[in-house]
């Protein structure tokens, strides 16, 4: 089975990243929070 992948950008909310999949027929979406090359990074918002 070959498995497919995309980079989408979560601007609006993470849960549009979701929608996003969802449009694209994905069944797997793989979110983020922050950028693995730096330590500090901001708090995950409740929105």
């Amino acid at each position: 089975m070959l498995l497919l992948g995309a980079h989408t950008s979560v601007s609006g909310g993470y849960h549009k990243a979701l929608i996003k999949g969802r449009k694209l027929g994905l069944s797997t979406v793989q979110i983020f929070t922050k950028n693995q090359l730096r330590w500090v990074s901001k708090p995950i918002s409740e929105n």
